[in-house]
Protein backbone atom coordinates (compact mmCIF):
# COMPACT_ATOMS: atom_id res chain seq x y z
CA UNK A 1 0.00 0.00 0.00
CA UNK A 2 2.85 2.34 0.81
CA UNK A 3 4.35 1.70 -2.63
CA UNK A 4 1.06 2.57 -4.34
CA UNK A 5 0.85 5.86 -2.48
CA UNK A 6 4.41 6.79 -3.41
CA UNK A 7 3.80 5.94 -7.06
CA UNK A 8 0.57 7.97 -7.11
CA UNK A 9 2.17 11.13 -5.74
CA UNK A 10 4.03 12.14 -8.97
CA UNK A 11 0.86 11.48 -10.92
CA UNK A 12 -1.13 13.76 -8.66
CA UNK A 13 1.52 16.49 -8.93
CA UNK A 14 1.48 16.20 -12.74
CA UNK A 15 -2.33 16.50 -12.79
CA UNK A 16 -2.29 19.58 -10.56
CA UNK A 17 0.35 21.18 -12.75
CA UNK A 18 -1.76 20.66 -15.85
CA UNK A 19 -4.78 22.17 -14.13
CA UNK A 20 -2.78 25.24 -13.14
CA UNK A 21 -1.56 25.67 -16.69
CA UNK A 22 -5.09 25.39 -18.03
CA UNK A 23 -6.34 28.00 -15.53
CA UNK A 24 -3.50 30.48 -16.10
CA UNK A 25 -4.55 34.01 -17.17
CA UNK A 26 -4.46 35.22 -20.76
CA UNK A 27 -1.29 36.99 -21.93
CA UNK A 28 -1.07 40.69 -20.98
CA UNK A 29 -1.25 41.69 -24.64
CA UNK A 30 -4.77 40.28 -24.82
CA UNK A 31 -6.21 42.35 -21.94
CA UNK A 32 -9.10 44.52 -23.13
CA UNK A 33 -7.99 48.16 -23.65
CA UNK A 34 -11.27 49.55 -22.32
CA UNK A 35 -10.74 47.58 -19.12
CA UNK A 36 -7.27 49.07 -18.71
CA UNK A 37 -8.65 52.59 -19.18
CA UNK A 38 -11.45 51.94 -16.72
CA UNK A 39 -8.99 50.60 -14.17
CA UNK A 40 -6.74 53.62 -14.65
CA UNK A 41 -9.68 55.97 -14.11
CA UNK A 42 -10.68 54.03 -11.03
CA UNK A 43 -7.13 54.29 -9.65
CA UNK A 44 -7.20 58.05 -10.34
CA UNK A 45 -10.53 58.31 -8.53
CA UNK A 46 -8.97 56.65 -5.48
CA UNK A 47 -5.82 58.77 -5.65
CA UNK A 48 -7.88 61.97 -5.96
CA UNK A 49 -10.14 61.01 -3.10
CA UNK A 50 -13.23 61.30 -5.27
CA UNK A 51 -16.54 60.70 -3.55
CA UNK A 52 -19.78 59.72 -5.25
CA UNK A 53 -23.50 60.07 -4.65
CA UNK A 54 -26.27 57.88 -6.03
CA UNK A 55 -28.73 59.79 -8.21
CA UNK A 56 -31.46 59.06 -10.75
CA UNK A 57 -33.33 56.69 -8.42
CA UNK A 58 -30.18 54.68 -7.79
CA UNK A 59 -29.36 54.15 -11.44
CA UNK A 60 -26.31 56.44 -11.74
CA UNK A 61 -23.67 58.33 -9.79
CA UNK A 62 -22.63 61.95 -9.46
CA UNK A 63 -19.17 63.01 -8.33
CA UNK A 64 -19.84 64.75 -5.02
CA UNK A 65 -16.36 65.78 -3.86
CA UNK A 66 -12.63 65.18 -3.85
CA UNK A 67 -9.62 65.42 -1.56
CA UNK A 68 -8.35 68.92 -0.79
CA UNK A 69 -4.89 67.96 -2.08
CA UNK A 70 -6.13 66.63 -5.45
CA UNK A 71 -4.07 68.03 -8.36
CA UNK A 72 -4.82 66.11 -11.56
CA UNK A 73 -8.23 64.44 -11.68
CA UNK A 74 -9.58 61.95 -14.20
CA UNK A 75 -13.34 61.48 -13.94
CA UNK A 76 -14.28 57.79 -14.36
CA UNK A 77 -17.07 56.79 -16.71
CA UNK A 78 -18.47 54.32 -14.15
CA UNK A 79 -18.38 53.59 -10.44
CA UNK A 80 -19.55 50.41 -8.71
CA UNK A 81 -20.89 49.20 -12.04
CA UNK A 82 -23.08 52.26 -12.65
CA UNK A 83 -22.46 55.22 -14.99
CA UNK A 84 -21.09 58.51 -13.68
CA UNK A 85 -23.32 61.11 -15.35
CA UNK A 86 -22.88 64.32 -13.36
CA UNK A 87 -20.43 66.52 -11.52
CA UNK A 88 -22.45 67.51 -8.48
CA UNK A 89 -23.07 71.02 -7.17
CA UNK A 90 -19.94 72.45 -5.50
CA UNK A 91 -18.13 69.10 -5.94
CA UNK A 92 -14.72 70.73 -6.49
CA UNK A 93 -15.49 74.18 -5.13
CA UNK A 94 -12.46 76.10 -3.83
CA UNK A 95 -10.04 73.20 -4.44
CA UNK A 96 -7.11 75.55 -4.99
CA UNK A 97 -4.60 72.72 -5.58
CA UNK A 98 -6.54 71.41 -8.55
CA UNK A 99 -4.68 71.92 -11.87
CA UNK A 100 -6.35 69.65 -14.42
CA UNK A 101 -9.57 67.71 -14.93
CA UNK A 102 -10.19 65.20 -17.69
CA UNK A 103 -13.69 63.99 -18.51
CA UNK A 104 -14.60 60.63 -20.09
CA UNK A 105 -16.24 60.39 -23.51
CA UNK A 106 -20.02 60.07 -23.68
CA UNK A 107 -20.51 59.75 -19.94
CA UNK A 108 -20.90 62.95 -17.91
CA UNK A 109 -23.90 64.93 -19.17
CA UNK A 110 -24.09 67.70 -16.59
CA UNK A 111 -21.75 69.96 -14.60
CA UNK A 112 -23.57 71.28 -11.56
CA UNK A 113 -23.85 74.70 -9.95
CA UNK A 114 -20.47 76.01 -8.70
CA UNK A 115 -18.91 72.62 -9.46
CA UNK A 116 -15.43 74.12 -9.99
CA UNK A 117 -16.03 77.61 -8.64
CA UNK A 118 -12.99 79.15 -6.97
CA UNK A 119 -10.47 76.62 -8.35
CA UNK A 120 -7.98 79.42 -8.92
CA UNK A 121 -5.16 77.20 -10.21
CA UNK A 122 -7.24 75.10 -12.56
CA UNK A 123 -5.65 75.59 -15.98
CA UNK A 124 -6.62 72.56 -18.05
CA UNK A 125 -10.16 71.24 -18.46
CA UNK A 126 -10.76 68.51 -21.03
CA UNK A 127 -14.51 68.41 -21.64
CA UNK A 128 -15.79 65.55 -23.80
CA UNK A 129 -18.64 64.79 -26.15
CA UNK A 130 -21.86 63.87 -24.42
CA UNK A 131 -21.84 66.85 -22.07
CA UNK A 132 -25.18 68.67 -22.34
CA UNK A 133 -25.21 71.31 -19.62
CA UNK A 134 -22.75 73.56 -17.79
CA UNK A 135 -24.43 74.92 -14.68
CA UNK A 136 -24.57 78.39 -13.14
CA UNK A 137 -21.23 79.58 -11.71
CA UNK A 138 -19.66 76.26 -12.79
CA UNK A 139 -16.17 77.71 -13.37
CA UNK A 140 -16.69 81.06 -11.64
CA UNK A 141 -13.42 82.66 -10.58
CA UNK A 142 -11.14 80.02 -12.16
CA UNK A 143 -8.48 82.66 -12.81
CA UNK A 144 -5.90 80.20 -14.17
CA UNK A 145 -8.15 78.76 -16.87
CA UNK A 146 -6.82 79.85 -20.28
CA UNK A 147 -8.84 77.90 -22.80
CA UNK A 148 -12.09 75.94 -22.83
CA UNK A 149 -13.12 73.62 -25.64
CA UNK A 150 -16.78 72.97 -25.12
CA UNK A 151 -18.02 70.03 -27.24
CA UNK A 152 -20.87 70.60 -29.67
CA UNK A 153 -23.10 68.36 -27.57
CA UNK A 154 -23.47 71.23 -25.06
CA UNK A 155 -26.94 72.80 -25.20
CA UNK A 156 -26.87 75.25 -22.29
CA UNK A 157 -24.24 77.31 -20.46
CA UNK A 158 -25.45 78.80 -17.19
CA UNK A 159 -25.38 82.24 -15.58
CA UNK A 160 -21.83 83.36 -14.66
CA UNK A 161 -20.50 79.96 -15.79
CA UNK A 162 -17.10 81.47 -16.68
CA UNK A 163 -17.38 84.84 -14.97
CA UNK A 164 -14.11 86.03 -13.47
CA UNK A 165 -11.95 83.63 -15.50
CA UNK A 166 -9.37 86.35 -15.96
CA UNK A 167 -6.87 84.08 -17.73
CA UNK A 168 -9.34 82.89 -20.39
CA UNK A 169 -8.12 83.99 -23.82
CA UNK A 170 -10.12 81.88 -26.24
CA UNK A 171 -13.49 80.22 -26.09
CA UNK A 172 -15.60 78.35 -28.63
CA UNK A 173 -19.31 78.51 -27.95
CA UNK A 174 -21.00 75.26 -29.11
CA UNK A 175 -23.26 75.36 -32.15
CA UNK A 176 -26.45 74.28 -30.37
CA UNK A 177 -26.38 76.88 -27.60
CA UNK A 178 -29.36 79.23 -28.03
CA UNK A 179 -28.59 81.84 -25.36
CA UNK A 180 -25.52 83.49 -23.93
CA UNK A 181 -26.76 83.73 -20.36
CA UNK A 182 -26.43 86.74 -18.07
CA UNK A 183 -22.86 87.39 -16.88
CA UNK A 184 -21.55 84.25 -18.62
CA UNK A 185 -18.15 85.76 -19.43
CA UNK A 186 -18.31 88.83 -17.18
CA UNK A 187 -14.86 90.07 -16.23
CA UNK A 188 -12.89 87.72 -18.50
CA UNK A 189 -10.29 90.42 -18.94
CA UNK A 190 -8.01 88.47 -21.32
CA UNK A 191 -10.71 87.20 -23.68
CA UNK A 192 -9.85 88.70 -27.07
CA UNK A 193 -12.19 87.19 -29.67
CA UNK A 194 -15.67 85.69 -29.73
CA UNK A 195 -17.74 84.14 -32.50
CA UNK A 196 -21.41 83.75 -31.71
CA UNK A 197 -22.91 80.51 -33.10
CA UNK A 198 -25.88 80.49 -35.45
CA UNK A 199 -28.60 79.39 -33.04
CA UNK A 200 -28.08 82.07 -30.39
CA UNK A 201 -31.13 84.33 -30.11
CA UNK A 202 -30.18 86.47 -27.10
CA UNK A 203 -26.98 87.81 -25.55
CA UNK A 204 -27.85 88.24 -21.90
CA UNK A 205 -27.32 91.06 -19.41
CA UNK A 206 -23.60 91.81 -18.89
CA UNK A 207 -22.69 88.61 -20.75
CA UNK A 208 -19.35 90.09 -21.88
CA UNK A 209 -19.19 93.16 -19.66
CA UNK A 210 -15.69 94.18 -18.55
CA UNK A 211 -13.99 91.91 -21.11
CA UNK A 212 -11.38 94.60 -21.53
CA UNK A 213 -9.23 92.71 -24.08
CA UNK A 214 -12.12 91.82 -26.39
CA UNK A 215 -11.48 93.33 -29.83
CA UNK A 216 -13.73 91.57 -32.30
CA UNK A 217 -17.23 90.12 -32.06
CA UNK A 218 -18.91 88.40 -34.99
CA UNK A 219 -22.60 87.58 -35.01
CA UNK A 220 -23.22 85.50 -38.16
CA UNK A 221 -25.96 86.79 -40.43
CA UNK A 222 -27.57 83.37 -40.30
CA UNK A 223 -28.39 83.73 -36.60
CA UNK A 224 -31.89 84.54 -35.42
CA UNK A 225 -30.56 86.79 -32.68
CA UNK A 226 -33.09 89.44 -31.81
CA UNK A 227 -31.64 91.12 -28.73
CA UNK A 228 -28.37 92.26 -27.21
CA UNK A 229 -29.05 92.64 -23.51
CA UNK A 230 -28.43 95.52 -21.12
CA UNK A 231 -24.73 96.13 -20.43
CA UNK A 232 -23.86 93.14 -22.65
CA UNK A 233 -20.53 94.62 -23.79
CA UNK A 234 -20.23 97.37 -21.19
CA UNK A 235 -16.64 98.58 -20.75
CA UNK A 236 -15.18 96.37 -23.44
CA UNK A 237 -12.65 99.12 -23.82
CA UNK A 238 -10.65 97.57 -26.68
CA UNK A 239 -13.61 96.46 -28.79
CA UNK A 240 -13.17 97.96 -32.25
CA UNK A 241 -15.97 96.41 -34.28
CA UNK A 242 -19.11 94.39 -34.04
CA UNK A 243 -21.11 92.82 -36.84
CA UNK A 244 -24.82 92.43 -36.16
CA UNK A 245 -27.04 89.88 -37.86
CA UNK A 246 -30.01 90.91 -39.99
CA UNK A 247 -32.42 89.76 -37.25
CA UNK A 248 -30.90 91.85 -34.44
CA UNK A 249 -33.45 94.53 -33.63
CA UNK A 250 -32.99 95.52 -29.97
CA UNK A 251 -29.83 96.88 -28.33
CA UNK A 252 -30.24 97.18 -24.58
CA UNK A 253 -29.36 99.91 -22.13
CA UNK A 254 -25.63 100.66 -21.97
CA UNK A 255 -25.02 97.59 -24.16
CA UNK A 256 -21.88 99.19 -25.63
CA UNK A 257 -21.34 102.01 -23.16
CA UNK A 258 -17.68 102.92 -22.56
CA UNK A 259 -16.45 100.98 -25.59
CA UNK A 260 -13.99 103.77 -26.29
CA UNK A 261 -12.38 102.23 -29.39
CA UNK A 262 -15.54 100.98 -31.10
CA UNK A 263 -15.43 102.49 -34.59
CA UNK A 264 -17.58 100.14 -36.67
CA UNK A 265 -21.04 98.73 -36.07
CA UNK A 266 -22.10 96.75 -39.12
CA UNK A 267 -25.87 96.62 -39.30
CA UNK A 268 -27.39 94.17 -41.79
CA UNK A 269 -31.01 94.46 -40.76
CA UNK A 270 -33.18 97.08 -39.11
CA UNK A 271 -32.62 98.16 -35.52
CA UNK A 272 -35.93 99.05 -33.91
CA UNK A 273 -34.70 100.09 -30.48
CA UNK A 274 -31.50 101.36 -28.86
CA UNK A 275 -31.72 101.61 -25.08
CA UNK A 276 -30.69 104.48 -22.85
CA UNK A 277 -26.94 105.13 -23.01
CA UNK A 278 -26.64 102.29 -25.54
CA UNK A 279 -23.44 103.67 -27.11
CA UNK A 280 -22.55 106.18 -24.39
CA UNK A 281 -18.90 107.29 -24.58
CA UNK A 282 -18.17 105.32 -27.74
CA UNK A 283 -15.78 108.10 -28.64
CA UNK A 284 -14.47 106.51 -31.86
CA UNK A 285 -17.89 105.73 -33.32
CA UNK A 286 -18.84 108.14 -36.12
CA UNK A 287 -21.80 106.46 -37.82
CA UNK A 288 -24.42 103.75 -37.45
CA UNK A 289 -27.25 102.74 -39.78
CA UNK A 290 -30.63 103.36 -38.20
CA UNK A 291 -34.00 104.39 -39.61
CA UNK A 292 -36.46 107.14 -38.80
CA UNK A 293 -38.55 104.53 -36.98
CA UNK A 294 -35.76 103.46 -34.64
CA UNK A 295 -36.52 104.30 -31.01
CA UNK A 296 -33.38 105.91 -29.62
CA UNK A 297 -33.11 106.02 -25.84
CA UNK A 298 -31.87 108.77 -23.57
CA UNK A 299 -28.30 109.80 -24.34
CA UNK A 300 -27.85 106.70 -26.46
CA UNK A 301 -24.95 108.31 -28.36
CA UNK A 302 -23.86 110.86 -25.76
CA UNK A 303 -20.12 111.62 -25.92
CA UNK A 304 -19.76 109.65 -29.14
CA UNK A 305 -19.08 111.13 -32.60
CA UNK A 306 -22.42 110.01 -34.05
CA UNK A 307 -24.60 112.83 -35.29
CA UNK A 308 -28.26 111.91 -35.68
Amino acid sequence: MKLVKILMLPALMLACGCAMLMASPAPVAEVNAAGVQAAAAADSAIDSGLTFELINAGKAYAVSGCADEAVNVVIPSAYNGLPVVKIGDSAFRNRTNLVSVTFPNNAVTSIGVRAFSGCTNLSDVQLRNGLLEIGDYAFYGCAGLERVNMPNSVLAVGVRAFSGCTGLTDVTIPNFVTEIADYTFYGCTNLSKVTIPNRVTVIGVRAFSHCTSLKDVTIPNSTTMTEIGDYAFYRCENLTKIQLSSSTSVIGQRAFSHCFKLNAVQVKGSITEIGDYGFYRCESLTAIAITANTVVGYRAFYLSSVVL
